[in-house]
């Protein structure tokens, strides 16, 4: 690497860093990520045991377990550790760019990751998304060595590709659909290589997923049986899918106008980068449009109800690399179509990530108000609640037997607020509990059960908090 290059990197790793810095604690700890950092607290022993019913592997936990330990659950210290992994992302498609490419496929494979919506939202998300990333834009790497430069691969070569797709199997199971395209690659240049430098990755991944192999089947079994809650996919959702890879519908209709104006008028490549350009695309559309269109396939045949952009934003990767070289590399479109797309790309990037809830804000205001009692609806919001409300009670791991103690019940059905016989100024949290159970009103039922009713506010997600007195 020269020393230009060097500048360009950290040029590039900054202005990541300082994205991300700048809104780490910008929204609040929500949704899944209160469980992610509830249960890596727990011990070895206890961390194994909820695997059973976990639908994601343990590697992220065991990492952010010790993060934890070491830095405490703050906001800024549990998504710390996914920036970390997000920067070195960048630094890995820029190596990408470097070797297999060219110093401007770099930079702009780079800046579209950067200035991606999905990669600065789970960049800083303490969940295990940012991990994935990094672990397959390691997986890029090695396939694009394999394949583009066969010569200069030894065993080294296969030894890191068993682990790296060990680890992509324990840090999310979707990692299956990254399985499908990476073993097609293979058996398509399987002359390419030393079939005993094969073995090895074989006889790795192989070893490296026994021990979960009935953990795994397990959690299939169950999935298969009851199901999930996301939906059978629809066919427009491969279109809009891919709006949201590139931020926003018209960054995709540029990127489509531009395409069909090469397709139309025949511009040819340039002669420096004309050979070896079949197998690039090759390579990078397999990495893309297979899990892509497995995934979709599984969903709408409801076969596993994977088809959701969460779980796919990593496949932007081959895309945003496979979309600099197309452009680059067309002697009259060169950086300018390029740069077009890009810039429309940063217009429509969303610099402040939403996660569409306020419990911080929810919990203030409880606070402020100095109720006598907290009811929650539904009752699996209370590890959220309890991160702001009271970090001492949310760190045990037995927290949900000491809540009535601490004058909190979480619930799941209206009805037993008659039981509870509560007293005084009472906090009622209505986190979208219509949503799961539309049936039970909250509103209503404190009203009919002679409570009344003081103030509300009202939060982002459809979330209220009542203050009713009795």
């Amino acid at each position: 690497m020269t020393n230009q290059a060097r500048w360009i990197l950290g040029i590039v790793v900054l202005i990541k860093i300082s994205i991300g810095l700048l809104f780490i604690t910008h929204h609040s700890v929500d949704l899944d990520e209160p469980f992610s950092i509830f249960h890596a607290q727990n011990n070895f022993g206890d961390l194994f045991g909820i695997f059973k019913n976990e639908n994601n592997p343990p590697l992220h936990f065991l990492l952010l377990h010790f993060w934890e330990q070491a830095f405490g659950i703050s906001p800024f210290a549990v998504r710390s550790m996914s920036l970390i992994f997000s920067v070195l992302t960048v630094v890995v498609l820029f190596k990408i760019g470097l070797k297999f490419f060219s110093q401007n496929v770099a930079i702009f494979t780079c800046l579209f990751f950067i200035f991606s919506d999905f990669h600065h939202y789970y960049g800083l998300e303490a969940r295990t998304y940012s991990l994935l990333v990094f672990e397959y834009s390691i997986l890029i790497y090695l396939l694009l060595k394999l394949i583009l430069t066969p010569t200069e691969n030894t065993w080294k070569t296969f030894l890191s590709l068993g682990i790296v797709n060990v680890a992509l199997f324990y840090t999310h199971y979707i990692s299956l659909l990254i399985f499908l395209s990476e073993g097609f690659l293979l058996v398509a240049f399987i002359r390419s290589y030393n079939l005993k430098n094969l073995l090895i990755t074989a006889g790795i991944v192989i070893v490296g997923l026994l021990p979960w192999a009935s953990t795994f089947a397990g959690r299939v079994s169950n999935v298969t049986k009851a199901g999930t809650w996301l939906t059978q996919a629809n066919y427009t959702e491969l279109y809009g899918f891919l709006n949201k890879f590139l931020n926003n519908k018209w960054v995709f209709a540029i990127v489509l106008l531009l395409g069909v104006l090469y397709l139309l008028t025949h511009f040819t490549q340039s002669k420096n980068n004309r050979q070896g350009s079949g197998r690039i695309y090759f390579t990078l559309s397999s990495l893309f449009i297979l899990p892509f269109l497995a995934a979709f396939m599984l969903s709408r045949f409801q076969i596993a109800e994977v088809y959701y952009d969460r779980y796919l934003f990593f496949l932007t990767l081959p895309l945003f690399i496979g979309l600099s070289y197309f452009f680059l590399s067309i002697e009259r479109f060169s950086i300018y179509a390029l740069s077009s797309i890009l810039i429309a790309f940063i217009v429509y990037f969303d610099y402040t990530p939403e996660n569409n809830r306020e419990t911080d804000q929810i919990v203030a205001f409880v606070k402020k108000n100095k109720v006598n009692n907290i009811v929650i609806f539904p009752e699996y919001y209370d590890i959220h609640f309890l991160y702001y409300y009271n970090q001492n009670l949310f760190k045990d791991i037995d927290f949900r037997n000491k809540l009535k103690a601490n004058h909190i019940y979480p619930l799941m059905d209206v009805q037993k607020v008659k039981e509870l016989n509560l007293k005084g100024t009472i906090a009622v949290v209505d986190a979208d509990f219509q949503f799961l159970q539309a049936n039970q009103k909250v509103k209503k039922s404190f009203l009919l059960y002679g409570y009344t009713l003081i103030k509300a506010q009202q939060f982002k997600g459809n979330f209220t908090v009542y203050l009713f007195t009795n």
